[in-house]
């Protein structure tokens, strides 16, 4: 809600989204919400500025070699999400809010990934 309100411009899109899909405020259902794209480049670049949480931790089930780096089965391997999501190198100005940055960062065939 608070990049909403500080983003006039963002929210007034996502308005007329809101409104093109469900006219006369008819109820929604599910099989509208998922056709809501700007919805879903807001949701996920809110996430990529706030994300639930900062890390992400895996066990690794069986022993890995991965670029040359040997980890063993019982690891706990961390990955920092939230500064992956906070690196120029995946996004231009990735201290700001721009939803539509979440369409460069995903690859053609698969929409709903938000990360790079």
């Amino acid at each position: 809600m608070y990049l909403l309100a500080t983003h006039p411009d963002v929210q007034q899109k996502l308005q007329e989204e809101v409104d093109a899909t469900f006219p006369n405020k008819a109820p929604p259902t599910y099989n509208a919400l998922v056709q809501m794209e700007y919805l879903d480049m807001v949701l996920s670049e809110s996430l990529r500025l706030f994300p639930i949480a900062g890390r992400l931790e895996r066990f690794c089930k069986k022993d890995v070699e991965i670029n040359g780096v040997f980890i063993p089965k019982g690891t706990v391997v961390m990955v920092p999400s939230l500064v992956i999501h906070q690196d120029p190198v995946h996004w231009s100005e990735p201290e700001e809010f721009r939803p539509e940055s979440i369409i460069g960062s995903v690859q053609a065939d698969n929409l709903r990934v938000p990360h790079p």
